[in-house]
C-alpha cells in the first residue's frame, strides 16, 4: 500500500531530513526502536568509542532507563472494540485500523498500514507536579564544535565536572523566587532554519522532549573563523522568533596577533543589524565572565516575559485545552502556537508551527528592517557590488554558498577598519561589558588622531536629536539623553580643552542653555557648566585634528536641520549672562555636583598640583660625592630610601596627562617645544637615567671591593623594598644601573654579595627581564591591584610600536576607515596608566618628604658618561682581576643553589 502524502509541505521537508544522521536531527522512527533494544549495539554493527571520549547524544547512557510513555489515544477507542466483538479476524482487524484511522496501544495510521514502525516517545525533564511549584527556564547553547560550549556550561552554572549529557540544570532565585535554570547544549549545525527564517528546534535533547526555549546563547570562537558561518542566520531567526539571546565572544584571552576574528567589530555588527542583541566576551582570564553571561541571558528573559505574557493572552486560544502539556512545555517551540493542540504522542516538537498572533503588532517597530535581516550582518557588500548583482532585489544567501574570496575580504575589512559614526555609535551605547566601559575611556583618550572636537560634538548632538524625534517614549527617551549628556560631561571633565576652541565653545554653551530649560536635565547642564568654566587653551586645543584647522578647512557640518538648532542657533540669546544657566548658592540635592563631575574636577586639580611639585624635584648638582655622601646613604634604612624615591616617582608619575605620553612619542621635537606638558614625560624618563648613574656612581666611587659590595648590598636591598611597594619604574632604574656594563664586570664585588641578598636580587632581576616582550613584568603589572607606578621605558615603547608600525586610516583617508586596533592598542597602555593614576600613594611624607635622602638623589654630582664609568670600573678592578679566568668557585657555588 502506497505511504499517504504528508499533510503539509513543513511534513514533506521533515521526512526527507530524517535520515540524515546529525546528532539532533529527527531520525526514523526504526532506528529508534532498534536504538533501544536488547543488544542494539550488536545487531547494528557499531563500535562503541573509547571511554575517554565525551559520548554524542545518540549514544549516552543515563542511570534511569528510558520508559515508553503510553498515553491513550483520543480517537475512536471504542469502535474498534465494538468491531473486534463482531468479527476477532486479525487481518480484518488490521485492515479496518488502517482504513478508519483507530490509533490502539498508541500507533497512528502510518504505523497501523506498515509504512512506519512505532514512534520512540520521550519523557519530559521534570514530572507536571514539580513543573507546576518550580518554574523551569531553558536556554540553549549554541555554537560549532569547538567554541568551548561544554566548558562555558560548567563554568557558567558552577558545576565541578563538564555536563556528561547535552543538558544541565541548576537552581537560581530569580526575583526572590527559585527557577530551574536549564542549558541545553546543541551544535548550531542541528538547529533547522526554514525558508522563512523560522527555527526548527530537535524534537529530543539527551533523550527527553525538547522543552520551550526561552533563549539563546550563540557562541562562537574568536580563533577559529568558521565558527561564526552559521552565526548570523541563526541570529537573524532566533531575533524574528523574538527569542532572548546573547552573542559571546569565546576565548577572548587570545593574543591578538593570534586571532583570526576581531570581537568588537563583529559585535558592532551584529548590533547594527539587531539593536536588541546583548553581548559579552568569555576567557580563561576573567572567570567571572561565564556567570556574567548567565546574568545577562537571565535578566534580558525576565525583562521579555512580561511582553510574552501579554502577547499570550490576545492570541487566541485552542478549542480544547492541552491535554499533555508541562506548563507551557509541551511543544519544543519558541512561541506558544494558537492552533490546535494534538495528542502529545503525535506531536512534532518544534518552534516552528507558528507564532504568537500578536507577535507582528509586538515587532512592528522592526519591520523597516527586516529586509536586511535576511543577508548576512557579518558579510555586508559594497554598493558596487550589490549593483552588479542586478537579478537579485536583495541578499540572502547562506555563507556556505558564497565564494571564499568573498568571505575572506568581508572579513578582513570587518576586523581592519570600522567607521566614524560606527564608533560614535559604541561610545553612546548602553554599556553590557567591561570592554564596553574601557572602550568610552580610550575612544575620548585617542579620538583626535582622526577627528576634530567639533565633528565629535556633531555626532553626538545629532543622536540626541534622533532621540528627541524617534517618537519613542518619553521615559525611554529621557534615559537615552540622559546617557548621551554622561558621555558629554566625562568627555569635557576629562579634556575640556578640546572645548577651548571660540567656536567649539559657544556651541557647547547652545546646547547648555537649552538642554537646561528642562528640569530632568538641570543637574547635567550645571556640571558640564562647571566644566566649561575651566576650559582654556592647552597642548589639547591645536593637537592632531583640531576645530582651529577644521574652520581654515572650510568643512560644512552635515547636521539635520532639527540637530543643528541645538548647536548653530543665531536668534538664540544665553538670558543670564554667557554661561546661559544662574549658578547660584542652593545647596540642595537637585543641584549640587554628580560623583562623576567631582571626580573630575579632582583629577584635574591632583594633576595640577603634582606638576607644580614635579617642578620642584629637578636635579640641582651642587654637592661632590665624597665618603661623607656615601656614609649618610649606607646608614639610612632601606624603607626610607625606597619610600622618597617612590614618593619622588609618584609626583612625576602623577604630572603626566595620558594623551601627553601619546604626544611624546608621536610628535616630534619641534613640536614637543610647543606643547609645554610633555615636559613632564620628559622630566620622568630623565630621571630615570639619573637613578641609574645614581646607583653606579655611589658603587664606584669606593676602591676597596668590600665598601663597593657594600653599597651594591645597599641597592639590591633597596630594590626589594621598591618591589613590595610596586614602584616598577624606580625598580628598573636600580636594576638598570647594576647591570650597567661598568658595575656587571665587577665580578670582585659581586662574590662578596651574601647568598640570600643574591638571591633575591635574581628574581627581579627575572621580574624585569625583557625576554618574551618582558612577560614577567607585565604579568606582575595587571595582577597589582593596589598603589604602583609603572616601569615607563616598557609602555613608552609600546605607544611608540603601537604609533610607528600601524596607520590610523585604511585606504584613502577620504574614505573614513580607521584602523582601530592600532588605537585598542594604544588604548591598554593609556587605561592602565589612568588606573594606576587613580590610586594614590598614602604616608609618602607629603610634599616635603625626606630632605636629607632627597638631597642625596638629586642634589650631588654624577657622572653620567658611561665611557668615564667604564674607566672608573677598570681602574679599581682591572680587567684581569675582574676576569679572574673565570667566576670563583664560590661564585659557581652560589648558581649553583
Amino acid at each position: 500500500m502506497a505511504p499517504p502524502t504528508p499533510s503539509s509541505p513543513r511534513e514533506s521537508r521533515r521526512s526527507s531530513k530524517s535520515g540524515s544522521g546529525d546528532a539532533y536531527s529527527k531520525p526514523k522512527p526504526h532506528s529508534h526502536h532498534q536504538r533501544h533494544s536488547e543488544n542494539s549495539g550488536q545487531q547494528d554493527g557499531r563500535h562503541s568509542k573509547p571511554a575517554s571520549e565525551r559520548p554524542r547524544l545518540t549514544t549516552r547512557t543515563y542511570s534511569a532507563p528510558l520508559v515508553n510513555q503510553a498515553v491513550v489515544g483520543t480517537r475512536t477507542p471504542h469502535v474498534v472494540s465494538q468491531y473486534a466483538n463482531h468479527d476477532t479476524d486479525p487481518h480484518k482487524l488490521a485492515h479496518y485500523r488502517a482504513f478508519n484511522g483507530s490509533a490502539e496501544d498508541g500507533q497512528d495510521e502510518d504505523e497501523v498500514a506498515g509504512v512506519v514502525g512505532p514512534v520512540k516517545r520521550f519523557q519530559p525533564f521534570q514530572t507536571f507536579e514539580v513543573s507546576d511549584s518550580l518554574p523551569e527556564i531553558n536556554i540553549a547553547v549554541l555554537g560549532a564544535k569547538g567554541v568551548g560550549k561544554s566548558t562555558f556550561m560548567q563554568r557558567a552554572l558552577g558545576l565541578s565536572h563538564p555536563p556528561s549529557s547535552h543538558a544541565a540544570e541548576r537552581k537560581i532565585p530569580i526575583d526572590g523566587r527559585i527557577h530551574m535554570v536549564r542549558l541545553l547544549e546543541l551544535s548550531i549545525d542541528d538547529v533547522d532554519i526554514d525558508d522563512d527564517d523560522v527555527v526548527e528546534w530537535p524534537e529530543t535533547i539527551a533523550n527527553k522532549m525538547m522543552p520551550t526555549i526561552d533563549g539563546t546563547l550563540i557562541l562562537y570562537n574568536v580563533n577559529d573563523k568558521s565558527s561564526l558561518e552559521a552565526v548570523p542566520d541563526m541570529l537573524s531567526a532566533v531575533d524574528k522568533a523574538s527569542l532572548p539571546s546573547v552573542l559571546i565572544s569565546c576565548k577572548c584571552d587570545t593574543p591578538l596577533n593570534h586571532r583570526q576574528i576581531d570581537y568588537t567589530a563583529i559585535e558592532q555588527q551584529a548590533k547594527r543589524k539587531i539593536p536588541t542583541l546583548r553581548t559579552l566576551q568569555t576567557s580563561e582570564t576573567s572567570p567571572d565572565s561565564y556567570s556574567q553571561a548567565i546574568s545577562l541571558i537571565l535578566r534580558t528573559i525576565v525583562a521579555h516575559s512580561s511582553a510574552r505574557r501579554r502577547a499570550q493572552s490576545n492570541a487566541s486560544r485552542p478549542a480544547s485545552p492541552k491535554t499533555t502539556s508541562l506548563s507551557g512545555h509541551s511543544r519544543a517551540s519558541s512561541e506558544y502556537t494558537g492552533t490546535m493542540v494534538k495528542d502529545q504522542k503525535h506531536s512534532r516538537h518544534d518552534s516552528s508551527l507558528a507564532s504568537y498572533s500578536s507577535t507582528d503588532r509586538l515587532r512592528a517597530h522592526r519591520e523597516l528592517v527586516q529586509d536586511d535581516m535576511k543577508g548576512s550582518f557579518l558579510l555586508e557588500e559594497s554598493a558596487s557590488e550589490c549593483s552588479s548583482r542586478s537579478g537579485r532585489s536583495s541578499i540572502s544567501v547562506d555563507l556556505a554558498q558564497r565564494s571564499p574570496a568573498t568571505t575572506s575580504v568581508s572579513f578582513t575589512s570587518f576586523e581592519n577598519s570600522v567607521s566614524f559614526n560606527d564608533l560614535v555609535t559604541r561610545l553612546l551605547a548602553q554599556p553590557t561589558s567591561k570592554s564596553d566601559v574601557k572602550f568610552s575611556a580610550i575612544f575620548l583618550a585617542l579620538y583626535r588622531k582622526f577627528a576634530a572636537p567639533g565633528r565629535l560634538l556633531e555626532a553626538i548632538v545629532e543622536r540626541y536629536d534622533a532621540a528627541e524625534q524617534d517618537g519613542t517614549a518619553e521615559m525611554l527617551t529621557t534615559v537615552t539623553q540622559l546617557r548621551y549628556l554622561s558621555i558629554l560631561e566625562m568627555w569635557i571633565g576629562s579634556y575640556p580643552g578640546d572645548f577651548a576652541h571660540p567656536k567649539t565653545k559657544r556651541r557647547m554653551r547652545t546646547f547648555i542653555s537649552k538642554i537646561s530649560s528642562r528640569d530632568m536635565y538641570a543637574v547635567a547642564a550645571k556640571e558640564m557648566t562647571q566644566h566649561l568654566d575651566v576650559a582654556q587653551e592647552d597642548d589639547d586645543t591645536n593637537w592632531a585634528y583640531s576645530d582651529k584647522n577644521r574652520e581654515a578647512a572650510n568643512v560644512r557640518s552635515s547636521m539635520s536641520s532639527t540637530a543643528s538648532a541645538w548647536l548653530d542657533d543665531p536668534s538664540f540669546s544665553f538670558g543670564e549672562g554667557i554661561d546661559g544657566i544662574k549658578l547660584d548658592d542652593d545647596k540642595s540635592d537637585t543641584t549640587q555636583p554628580s560623583c562623576a563631575s567631582t571626580s573630575s574636577s579632582q583629577i584635574i586639580a591632583s594633576v595640577e598640583y603634582a606638576q607644580k611639585q614635579s617642578q620642584l624635584l629637578q636635579p640641582v648638582p651642587r654637592l661632590d660625592i665624597t665618603k661623607i655622601q656615601w656614609r649618610n646613604l649606607m646608614d639610612q634604612p632601606d624603607d626610607r630610601v625606597a619610600r622618597e624615591l617612590t614618593r619622588i616617582d609618584w609626583i612625576m608619575f602623577s604630572s603626566v596627562r595620558p594623551r601627553d605620553m601619546v604626544r611624546h612619542v608621536s610628535l616630534s621635537r619641534e613640536e614637543k617645544l610647543k606643547c609645554k606638558n610633555v615636559v613632564h614625560v620628559s622630566r620622568m624618563v630623565e630621571h630615570f637615567n639619573q637613578l641609574a648613574s645614581w646607583v653606579a656612581n655611589f658603587i664606584l666611587l669606593r676602591d676597596k671591593p668590600k665598601h663597593r659590595a657594600l653599597m651594591l648590598e645597599k641597592f639590591m636591598r633597596v630594590a626589594r623594598k621598591l618591589r613590595d611597594m610596586n614602584n616598577y619604574n624606580a625598580l628598573g632604574a636600580i636594576i638598570a644601573g647594576v647591570n650597567s656594563s661598568a658595575i656587571h664586570r665587577l665580578n670582585a664585588t659581586r662574590e662578596l654579595i651574601p647568598p640570600n641578598v643574591g638571591k633575591d636580587w635574581m628574581k627581579y632581576e627575572i621580574l624585569m627581564a625583557p625576554s618574551k616582550s618582558h612577560a614577567a613584568y607585565r604579568l606582575a603589572w595587571e595582577n597589582s591591584s593596589t598603589e604602583r607606578i609603572p616601569y615607563l621605558p616598557l609602555h613608552c615603547r609600546d605607544l611608540v610600536s603601537a604609533q610607528d608600525g600601524n596607520k590610523t586610516f585604511i585606504g584613502d583617508e577620504s574614505e573614513g576607515k580607521i584602523n582601530w586596533k592600532k588605537f585598542e592598542v594604544m588604548g591598554d597602555v593609556i587605561l592602565s596608566i589612568q588606573r594606576a593614576q587613580g590610586t594614590p600613594y598614602t604616608g609618602l611624607g607629603g610634599s616635603r618628604g625626606d630632605p636629607q635622602i632627597k638631597e642625596l638623589v638629586l642634589d650631588v654630582k654624577l657622572e653620567k658618561d658611561e665611557d668615564i664609568l667604564y674607566e672608573r670600573s677598570i681602574q679599581v678592578e682591572p680587567a684581569a682581576q675582574a676576569s679572574g679566568g673565570g667566576p670563583s668557585q664560590k661564585f659557581k657555588e652560589f648558581f649553583k643553589r
